[in-house]
């Protein structure tokens, strides 16, 4: 059973994003003038994480883990302004996207592959 938390969580990522994906420019949601996206957060610093980063030897962990190397593991209010920029009349074009927000985490981990 160890890992299968680790599995659940990957899967239902994927399962959001694909739906995200083929979902967004459909006739209901761009057809309607709805731009339909997601965000794909890090490591937020909230009471869940606090624990995660309390410690020295915790944040390193932590960063081996998630590395993050632009400013670390983020404020939410850093998660919020891309969900209220992403919901505003100024996004007129952003369609269909995860866009990761993550101090690079995802350039880091998954380098050239998703090309």
């Amino acid at each position: 059973m160890e890992g299968r938390g680790y599995d659940i969580y990957s899967t239902s990522k994927r399962a959001l994003a694909q739906w995200i994906r083929r979902t967004a420019p459909t006739a209901e949601w761009a057809g309607h003038g709805i731009p339909l996206n997601a965000i794909a957060p890090a490591v937020v610093l909230t009471p869940m994480t606090a624990e995660l980063v309390k410690t020295p030897e915790g944040r390193e962990q932590l960063n081996r883990q998630v590395p993050m190397p632009l400013n670390g593991p983020l404020e939410p209010v850093v998660a919020a302004r891309l969900l209220a920029w992403l919901t505003s009349e100024e996004n007129s074009h952003l369609c269909g996207q995860v866009v990761f927000v993550d101090g690079g985490y995802d350039a880091v981990s998954r380098g050239d592959s998703t090309w």
